[in-house]
């Protein structure tokens, strides 16, 4: 009997687990019918506010949980192809659109080269492929561009700058132009940008100052 009772436990058991993988989950499927920029949604964030941003493939939506708000290439964008969408701990609002130079959004305005060209400052942004934020909210750009001129681009909140290392620093130069394929990019644990190349680590540190080590690493 006490087998029984057993086999009948287990089997319950087995049926209720069969049942609760067989459930469904409900979703909401927008499209430009609901007002949607696009049919193909590449990246999606929430800013500080609540917003939800979307990145697609005809400009990119906010969605205040009630309705859609969309951003083209007529309100600022770079271009309609918006491949990245980003929020950084300012608030605002990154756009990595395709073949075309980042911009963002900000106390709502978007920000980009041609109506902000203070700001940045005549550095090429396109083509990102890294994006970082240090601990004082300094932004790091890696670009297919800024890579092969073996230079680094941050944004301190005010303007785009360019930190392109010393040939002193390093051995690593050849006719003063950096030559190195870069592994890693992040952030470490004292806050910092790094990057490393080899076998040797590079950190810039508060003062902009890029510091060397042949150590395995930061610490």
């Amino acid at each position: 009997m006490r087998g029984l009772l057993l086999y009948i436990t287990l089997f319950q058991l087995l049926l209720g687990q069969v049942a609760s993988y067989a459930q469904q989950f409900n979703y909401i499927q927008y499209t430009k019918e609901q007002g949607l920029a696009g049919n193909i949604a590449y990246s999606i964030t929430q800013d500080h506010q609540g917003f939800v941003w979307i990145g697609t493939e005809n400009g990119v939506s906010r969605d205040d949980g009630h309705s859609f708000t969309n951003f083209t290439t007529d309100d600022g964008l770079t271009d309609n192809e918006v491949l990245q969408v980003l929020c950084d701990s300012k608030g605002r609002v990154w756009f990595h659109c395709f073949s075309a130079p980042l911009c963002f959004f900000e106390k709502g305005k978007i920000y980009n080269p041609t109506n902000s060209p203070h700001i940045f400052n005549g550095v090429n942004t396109t083509g990102m492929v890294d994006f970082s934020e240090d601990a004082r909210g300094v932004i790091w750009i890696r670009t297919s561009v800024s890579s092969l001129d073996r230079e680094f681009v941050y944004f301190d909140g005010d303007r785009f700058k360019t930190l392109i290392p010393e040939s002193k620093s390093t051995q690593k130069f050849q006719n003063g132009v950096l030559m190195m394929p870069l592994f890693s990019f992040g952030i470490n644990k004292k806050g910092n940008y790094f990057f490393n190349s080899d076998d040797c680590f590079f950190e810039v540190d508060s003062n902009y100052q890029m510091n060397i080590s042949r150590q395995q690493g930061f610490h």
